[in-house]
């Protein structure tokens, strides 16, 4: 992931903060770390460098690091849907300034284990009652539709073969019974075959609790 910025790996700040109160815990962040960086270049001095001084990566506020070691911090609580639980991680330089990602030439925060289950207020629990009769109500459905996609494919049969049974009414019943058939045909298709109803096996994979797809160049 280290091929992303810290806007590029949200997306884009303005878009995916989408909310009044997420934008102005943003901002009230930002404010607060500002501050501190103003306070802290006023009384340090910079003459010896042996650490990467504190900064603001337009999602959470970093300390001052010393020079050669990691900042781990816990992935910002002030953004929804974030696993808080897990950390987020900027690595200082020897020579006191933060890693640069060499591809768009800008400082890099690892947030890639902030995104994934969300905990807390933001979490969806499935009950244990539910939970425990999933696997019998999908065969009960799939059954059902097993049974209603037989029955249709006879009938469509049955009224084709016989040409007493052609008419404009019967033609209008055949290609309501088709769309039928194609509805029952991608239900078998969605629930049986896809990965979370996304996409096949060979072409999507996890990674952090995210389904991503194959790119194939």
């Amino acid at each position: 992931m280290r091929n992303q910025s810290n806007l590029e790996f949200f997306r884009d700040v303005e878009s995916f903060f989408d909310s009044a109160d997420q934008k102005e815990a943003l901002t009230r962040k930002k404010l607060e770390c500002t501050g501190l960086i103003a306070a802290e270049r006023n009384t340090m001095s910079r003459v010896n460098v042996s650490e990467c001084l504190r900064v603001w990566d337009n999602i959470m506020c970093w300390p001052p690091t010393p020079a050669g070691q990691l900042a781990v911090l816990p992935c910002p609580s002030h953004i929804k849907n974030i696993d808080t639980t897990r950390n987020a991680s900027r690595q200082c330089m020897e020579d006191g300034t933060w890693l640069v990602n060499p591809f768009n030439n800008r400082t890099w925060t690892n947030f890639t284990q902030c995104i994934g289950t969300t905990t807390g207020d933001n979490s969806r629990s499935v009950p244990a009652l539910i939970e425990q009769y999933a696997d019998s109500v999908r065969l009960m459905y799939n059954i059902g539709y097993g049974f209603s996609l037989g029955s249709l494919v006879i009938a469509v049969i049955i009224m084709v073969y016989f040409k007493k049974l052609h008419c404009a009414r019967n033609s209008i019943h055949i290609n309501l019974f088709v769309s039928f058939i194609l509805r029952a045909t991608m239900s078998f298709i969605k629930d049986n075959l896809l990965v979370q109803f996304v996409g096949f096996p060979g072409d999507v994979y996890y990674e952090n609790g995210v389904i991503k797809f194959f790119i194939f160049c």
